[in-house]
This record gives structure tokens, C-alpha cells and sequence, in this order.
């Protein structure tokens, strides 16, 4: 038997299907939060089109780990009758298997495909955001495979999550640019400025959130968790820390060098490791040097990380970290802990997640990345813990919200974040903060857009 959609689901296949089958255009984006069921709301579409004869198959690009540990789960679990073949990696030998209906691929291996194109009807992006780079080779590739595709779905929680720039590549999936440009120097023109060093940043101008708003409106629909379901409370609990005084002189070198480096290249945009990272690695309490060996420099997050375990006396806990040292010190104080990295193999990561939401792992080591899209972990614990944060807001919303989603035990879920005071710490938490505003904002238009008494098919 099939599942029941609750009300908010059929509000997003009723958008979808307006767009695709009622006014027959090519694309539609379904821009909603963890949780709300983009994954079944997709089967359904894609059944409904399939039964009135609009689409043969679908070509499903999602990340690796969601390709290999959700899509054919959830297809079971929902009672569809789909056929699946999945192309990641070894896509040539899989290419051999014809005739499924539904074929997932993982976006770094797109290019492999380029001269497939007529193999499917239809392509529904899940996690869009990564193709919001134009000139990344998976977005180069997908814009030869478009004019392929006589039907085009998103979907993504976090469309905005750096700036509205972000939305370019997207939109262009589903209109190949009628909204914001065909292409990113045509949407430069018409939004953006450059500035910053060397004048090589862009960044919006004054008073385009507005416009950008008003294109990219009747084409995706925004609905988020905590309108739609009853959900637990969010609690943010920034435990800080303070620098043993003996490592003070040293970080006050690292942030000259940082300093020396920003006078010559931009070196965030960069994003090399470089003295920001090693300012980064050096809050967590350990360092790589040039050929990668780790040195200690202080146990101040490990011993938060323990207060934070005791006080919860023996409820699981989920403790997310940046780097690959931080989990091997961690390790040495809890041994039984797995981890789950972008290295587990998928038969590993199933018994991890199965063990976790049955309550037998006490400790749960993921890095941040690896479950930041597509994992259900909401059947144990309600606390989450930051070893350190990331840069990336998408990976740090979808990342806590594994367990923030509705179904998880309890009335409230507890995010942890370990924070060494007076660092790039406190720096990369504001930016995330002020990032969020931005997003927030252009989610909320949409969100706005979508109640202005949109007609649905019965």
C-alpha cells in the first residue's frame, strides 16, 4: 500500500504538476526544508506523469551517498513500482541495463553521459545547489544535456545559501536562463558589481533582491518544516571555550600570516590551506603541517566535547567535526564510536544509521559533509554537537537537521556548537548567521508567493 502525502505534500505536487503538465513548462523547483518528503513528492509526480503518457523515464542526479542509501529505499518503502538503475562510478557497465525507469546518477559523473541525452525524458535535480557554480564542469556538462530534457524538476532545502547569486545556475535548469540570464555573465550585468581585491568579488546590487524575487517566484515553491509540521524547539547552545594562554603567542601568528596572505590573493575565496585553515584546525586543538603529519596543541574542545557527553548521562549524541584529526581524537576518548565519512562504504553506513536510530550507539562520529543531505537519524537521540563549524551554511542546516525533523523523540532538539573564544571560531559562526538572513529572506518571498491562491489541477 501505497503511503498517504500529508496536506503540505500534495501543495508541492500540485505546484509541480501545474507547472509541467497544466501550463507545460519545462521546469519546476521545489525549494523545501529536511523532513517535508521532496523525495515522495518526486515519486508522485513522476508517476503521475508517466500515467498520462508525458514522460518513458527519468534521469535522478543526486549526491553519491543519497543516490546509494535513499532513492531505491524510499521507492520501496512509499509502494511504487519503479524500476532503478544506479550509474555512479562505474556508469559505462551500468549504461549495459536498459529499460528502468527511474536511473540516479551522482553529479561528478555526469560528464559520462553527455552522449546519452536521449535516453530519458525527464531529469529531476536533487540537492540543486550543486550546480550553482557556472563554470564547474558537472554544471558545463548538464547545460549540453538540457535541450534533452522536455521536463525538469529541483530540489534543494537551502537554494540561497551564500548569496542570491547562488540561484543563477539553478533557475537556469529549469528555463536555460529566460528568468535570470542565459548565462553567468548576462546575469552579472544585470544584478551584480564587482568589487573587492583587485575587483575580482561580485556582489549584488543595491536593491536587486527585490527583482531577482519577483523572476524567480512562479517558477519554485518554498515551503519550510516549521510552518508545515509540529516541530520540536530549536535550542542553540554555544559551549566556549578558552585558549590555554601558553598557545595564545601562536595563534597571534597565525593570524599575521593570515593577514600577510590577504594583502596578496584572496585567499578565502581561494579556499586553500592556508593560514585560515590552520587558524581553524588550530581552535579544534590539533594541526596539519605541509606533509600532512597532525600535532597536538590543546584538548580545550575535547574536554567540552566530554562535559557535554556527561551532562547528557548516557543519551545519544551525534557530534559532527571538520577535520580528519578531530575524529581521531576523539576516538582515543571514545573508542566504540563509528564513523561515518565520505570513505564508509554503503553496506557500513546503512549498519551505522540502523544502529543509531535504534538507540544502541551511544557516541556517533559524523563529518559534517557526509550526512548533510538525504539521511533520516531522527529515531534516537535530540542532541547535536559541532566540533567545529564549517563555512557552508547549506552543510551546517542540513547537517543538523538529520535529527531536527519531525518524528524525532522528545519536544525540543539541542544543537551544541564548541566555540573557541577570541578565534576564526566566533568569525565563522557570524558569517553563517549573517548568511542565513540572507537566505531567510528570499525564502520567506517565496514562501509569501506561493499563498496568493495558486489554482491546482484535481
Amino acid at each position: 500500500m501505497k503511503m498517504k502525502p500529508h496536506y503540505y505534500q500534495m501543495e508541492a505536487y500540485n505546484f509541480a504538476l501545474q507547472r509541467l503538465y497544466v501550463q507545460d513548462q519545462a521546469g519546476a523547483g521545489l525549494f523545501l526544508d529536511p523532513g517535508l518528503g521532496k523525495t515522495l513528492i518526486t515519486l508522485m509526480l513522476l508517476e503521475c506523469l508517466r500515467d498520462m503518457g508525458e514522460i518513458e523515464s527519468v534521469l535522478v542526479v543526486a549526491p553519491l551517498r543519497v543516490c546509494r542509501l535513499v532513492w531505491e529505499q524510499e521507492i520501496e518503502k512509499a509502494g511504487f513500482d519503479f524500476t532503478t538503475n544506479i550509474l555512479c562510478q562505474r556508469v559505462k557497465p551500468a549504461l549495459k541495463n536498459k529499460g528502468a525507469f527511474i536511473e540516479l546518477i551522482n553529479p561528478e559523473s555526469l560528464h559520462h553521459l553527455i552522449g546519452e541525452c536521449g535516453r530519458w525524458d525527464m531529469i529531476a535535480v536533487d540537492e540543486s545547489t550543486k550546480f550553482k557554480t557556472w563554470t564547474s564542469k558537472r554544471m558545463r556538462s548538464l547545460r549540453k544535456m538540457l535541450p534533452n530534457f522536455k521536463k525538469r524538476l529541483i530540489l534543494t532545502g537551502t537554494p540561497a545559501s551564500n548569496s542570491l547569486a547562488d540561484l543563477h545556475g539553478q533557475v537556469f535548469i529549469l528555463d536555460g536562463g529566460a528568468a535570470l540570464g542565459k548565462n553567468v555573465t548576462v546575469f552579472r550585468s544585470l544584478y551584480m558589481q564587482q568589487g573587492g581585491w583587485q575587483g575580482r568579488q561580485w556582489a549584488l546590487r543595491d536593491n536587486q533582491e527585490a527583482k531577482i524575487h519577483e523572476q524567480v517566484a512562479p517558477l519554485c515553491l518554498r515551503l519550510d518544516a516549521e510552518t508545515c509540521l509540529d516541530m520540536p524547539d530549536k535550542v542553540v547552545h554555544d559551549v566556549e571555550c578558552q585558549m590555554p594562554p601558553a598557545c595564545v603567542p601562536k595563534y597571534k601568528q597565525l593570524q599575521r600570516d593570515l593577514l600577510a596572505q590577504l594583502e596578496t590573493k584572496d585567499i578565502l575565496a581561494m579556499n586553500q590551506a592556508s593560514a585560515y585553515m590552520k587558524m581553524r584546525q588550530f581552535a579544534n586543538g590539533q594541526m596539519y603541517d605541509a606533509e600532512r603529519e597532525v600535532h597536538f596543541v590543546h584538548k580545550e574542545k575535547l574536554d567540552a566535547l566530554e562535559e557535554v557527553v556527561d551532562e547528557l548521562n548516557g543519551k545519544p549524541v551525534l557530534v559532527f567535526y571538520q577535520f580528519g584529526h578531530d575524529s581521531c581524537a576523539i576516538l582515543k576518548k571514545y573508542p566504540k564510536a563509528p564513523v561515518l565519512n565520505g570513505k564508509t562504504k554503503p553496506a557500513a553506513a546503512n549498519k551505522m544509521l540502523a544502529d543509531w536510530n535504534a538507540g544502541k550507539t551511544h557516541v556517533f562520529l559524523v563529518q559534517n559533509q557526509a550526512a548533510s543531505h538525504g539521511l533520516n537519524m531522527q529515531g534516537a537521540g535530540n542532541d547535536v554537537v559541532y566540533y567545529g563549524l564549517g563555512d557552508s551554511l547549506e552543510v551546517y542546516e542540513q547537517s543538523y537537521r538529520r535529527i531536527y525533523r519531525q518524528g524525532v523523540k522528545g519536544s525540543e532538539v539541542r544543537i551544541h556548537r564548541l566555540l573557541m573564544l577570541g578565534t576564526v571560531d566566533m568569525i565563522v559562526r557570524d558569517r553563517l548567521e549573517l548568511k542565513d538572513q540572507t537566505q531567510q529572506q528570499f525564502l520567506t518571498c517565496l514562501k509569501n508567493h506561493a499563498r496568493e491562491g495558486l489554482t491546482c489541477p484535481s
